[in-house]
């Protein structure tokens, strides 16, 4: 009890130290000027929220790189930008401006960008080379080379064997089209 009793004379000394204005009083400045008003925070809760949630969404939308994408993603992601700027304007909570924000974050996490199509592409292709490849030297096995004569076999073999080699090296279609 006796700290308490110490320690109100120190917040009174305090208060009484600090200019404790009303708020949106004139305050007279000692002169002919006409006061000054204090500004008051007028702003809710709400509103400082919704606020916040615009200029984050703002922030947000200048980060996004819409190069990344192509076709109907980009087509896609840009309708969503669009309708989120729409509703920066009017948009009366906090909450509309975060899901929003939320809705296009969820969509690129599906969205393929163009280094995605461009993998695949390339995986796909690497495929194809790899079949054409089988398919080519599954062309030159000899199923029967009991039908051939010797110096013929060897000369088949020798020939199918060159051709593996330069199968063998190509790295494109294209070369094994040669």
């Amino acid at each position: 009890m006796k700290k308490i009793k110490n320690v109100i004379p120190l917040v009174a000394a305090c208060l009484l130290a600090t200019s404790c204005k009303p708020a949106n009083k004139p305050v007279d400045s000692g002169t002919d000027e006409p006061p000054v008003v204090d500004p008051v925070d007028t702003e809710t809760p709400e509103e400082k929220a919704l606020k916040e949630a615009i200029e984050k969404a703002k922030a947000y939308i200048a980060s996004l790189d819409l190069e990344l994408y192509i076709g109907t993603e980009k087509e896609e992601l840009e309708g969503l930008v669009a309708s989120l700027n729409a509703l920066l304007t009017n948009a009366t909570s906090a909450e509309q401006v975060n899901a929003a924000v939320e809705s296009i974050k969820e969509y690129i996490k599906t969205a393929k960008t163009k280094a995605d199509y461009e993998a695949e592409e390339a995986e796909r292709k690497a495929k194809e080379f790899q079949e054409k490849k089988e398919e080519m030297l599954g062309k030159l096995e000899i199923s029967n080379p009991n039908r051939f004569r010797k110096h013929e076999l060897a000369q088949i073999t020798a020939s199918a064997e060159a051709l593996k080699k330069e199968i063998n090296k190509a790295t494109t279609i294209e070369e094994l089209k040669k």
